[in-house]
């Protein structure tokens, strides 16, 4: 729209920069928001045991679901480069979609698998009163993790091509889905934490299909007729690694502090544990604006 005076090109740059660091807030914030919903809810209207019970569960979920944010990661980076070269960045986001279902489903099976002794772990013995809800509930929210990895890699694809409608609206969605089935069915029905998980599920599901249904719609020109998931070449493979590889460590660190934490926590006992759930989600409430910038 005609020359930019050299003077305004720091705030159009500082502009642009949080246009885009404010939707990106939503990919990461999106799981740790879940989590941080049940534990209000719960810590609302069921009792400490419930409370505590969250704690290795949403450890288990968030953490092992955290490990693959390298892929939105890449895909950020893929797709925003082909762009800037000026070519079709589909088979990127098809394959990238591909790779999170794979992701997904063997995170949700490893849960459903392993959860009991893996909660264990995490809860130690002064707190093993808490592992049998603490399964339930995680094991509820493994069947969702497919859905997790995905829109976190569909939010990716879509703010690399700038689309940031698309992420607001699956986190709007999911947030309201989340806190009004969480809080219908832990306060109205009495259920407590089991259908908190439940609800947390449906909702993650919903946006997720939200976000693959929009993807779906920006590839209706004729010109554009890669699948919307397909399985990645052994080429692509590895340049998707390229990326990945650094960044998959670099959570991995962090992971390992955060769980190493909660495995010192839950040898205080369960009432210890369920503070520690508190101010845990709260903290990763807040951790993501950093994350955010770095993308």
């Amino acid at each position: 729209n005609g020359p930019v005076e050299h003077g305004n090109a720091p705030a159009l740059k500082a502009r642009e920069l949080v246009k885009f660091v404010a939707p990106t807030l939503c990919l990461w914030m999106s799981p740790p928001v879940m989590s941080l919903i049940d534990t209000s809810v719960v810590g609302r209207f069921c009792g400490s045991l419930e409370l505590a019970s969250l704690g290795p569960g949403c450890t288990l979920i968030d953490s092992t679901g955290y490990l693959f944010t390298f892929l939105a990661t890449a895909t950020t980076k893929l797709v925003a480069t082909a762009q800037t070269n000026g070519d079709s960045a589909d088979h990127i986001v098809s394959e990238a979609l591909c790779l999170a279902a794979v992701f997904g489903a063997a995170l949700g099976a490893v849960v459903l698998l392993a959860g009991e002794p893996l909660l264990g772990i995490i809860a130690g013995k002064a707190s093993r009163g808490v592992v049998p809800l603490a399964l339930k509930y995680a094991s509820i929210r493994a069947w969702g993790q497919p859905a997790v990895i995905l829109a976190t890699v569909a939010r990716a694809s879509s703010l690399a091509v700038k689309d940031t409608v698309g992420p607001l609206r699956s986190v709007a969605l999911a947030f309201l889905w989340n806190a009004i089935g969480t809080v219908v069915l832990v306060r109205g029905f009495r259920l407590g934490v089991i259908w908190a998980g439940l609800a947390t599920v449906t909702a993650d599901i919903a946006a997720c299909v939200l976000l693959l249904s929009r993807i779906r719609r920006r590839r209706a020109a004729p010109t554009r007729k890669a699948r919307l998931i397909s399985v990645p070449g052994k080429e692509n493979l590895k340049k998707f690694a390229t990326y990945a590889g650094p960044v998959f460590f670099t959570i991995l660190g962090k992971s390992v502090v955060y769980n190493g934490i909660s495995l010192c926590v839950g040898r205080l006992g369960a009432k210890a544990l369920a503070a520690h759930e508190v101010l845990l989600r709260s903290f990763f409430f807040w951790t993501p604006v950093g994350d955010s910038i770095g993308m």
